[in-house]
């Protein structure tokens, strides 16, 4: 057993909008996009907008 650090991701699609078939082909090859990073890739951007003032 292992630990890993999981993010939960959740989208849809307005099938009014967007035909359901094209959408869920969009959907899948976004999850293996994301699921193809390499460990720590946006590790730099993160660390950059923690620097960045806040808004409030």
């Amino acid at each position: 057993m292992r630990l890993t650090k999981v993010i939960g991701l959740s989208l849809t699609f307005d099938h009014r909008a967007v035909n359901g078939a094209p959408a869920a082909a969009f959907l899948n090859t976004l999850c293996e996009r994301i699921e193809a990073l390499v460990p720590g890739a946006f590790d730099a951007e993160l660390a950059d907008r923690a620097k960045e003032p806040s808004e409030s």
